[in-house]
């Protein structure tokens, strides 16, 4: 690697799907949180209170 060992950082390869809500709410790691129209199910991987963003994963577990 010419000119440093970093490869890249966590924010280039973070695959999650995010959702920035308007405000307010606090959520935790592996809470479920789902849609009120569409009944999509997700599971929170983090929640950044500065920014509103919830960062979610889902799979065939959670309906897509």
């Amino acid at each position: 690697m010419a000119g440093g060992s970093t490869v890249a950082t966590g924010d280039v390869y973070n695959t999650t799907g995010s959702l920035v809500i308007a405000s307010g709410g606090s959520f935790s790691a592996d809470d479920e949180i789902k849609g009120t129209v569409s009944g999509a199910k997700a599971i929170v991987v983090e929640f950044n209170s500065s920014t509103n963003t919830i960062y979610y994963n889902q799979n065939a577990s959670t309906g897509y």
